[in-house]
């Protein structure tokens, strides 16, 4: 990892199945999640986030996911998650800037990323208790954080998983907090 030392790299985990009677909708999808560095260059809702998750329809279970991204503090900035009610009745619910960021401050949550380190920020998923929106799970103890990181080791046998910061993304509406 040649980039290593001036730039940090990003776990995480998402689930991009399909949730049958979500939220009163016969089924929902997470398709999405962004985040902008800030301090944000753009307030532009039609551009992209810096940095975006994109789901892989229907696919079952948690997907790992590990990015190399420049040092500093990232804000959600994008959510989109599919909706059904029926077959033929299907739609979007989409969060962008403005409406993750107030005022020009992020609202939905942050994540911190420091040069040469590899940080998890959690597993995101749908949650359906009320309405289908994103949810930040995470790993609830040392053994299954554990587990987590060494899943990661056949496909990224390059990371330095010895070290892996659990560094949960901070939000209020997006999860709860939470710390090992």
């Amino acid at each position: 990892m040649q980039h290593a030392p001036k730039k940090g790299v990003v776990l995480l985990a998402a689930n991009w199945s399909r949730e049958w009677n979500c939220g009163g909708f016969e089924n929902a999808e997470l398709r999405s999640v962004g985040f902008d560095l800030l301090p944000k260059r753009y307030a532009d809702d039609k551009r992209s986030p810096d940095f975006v998750v994109n789901g892989s329809a229907g696919r079952p279970g948690f997907m790992n996911y590990a990015f190399l991204l420049e040092p500093g503090t990232y804000a959600i900035s994008y959510t989109k998650v599919k909706i059904a009610r029926s077959v033929s009745d299907v739609g979007y619910y989409t969060a962008v800037r403005s409406d993750l960021f107030e005022s020009g401050n992020p609202k939905g949550g942050t994540f911190e990323l420091s040069a040469g380190e590899v940080v998890y920020i959690g597993h995101f998923g749908l949650d359906c208790t009320l309405q289908p929106m994103m949810w930040r799970y995470y790993a609830e103890n040392k053994d299954s954080f554990q587990e987590f990181v060494e899943s990661y080791k056949p496909h990224y046998p390059f990371l330095k998983l010895d070290s892996v910061r659990y560094r949960l993304f901070k939000t209020k509406e997006f999860g709860h907090d939470f710390s090992l």
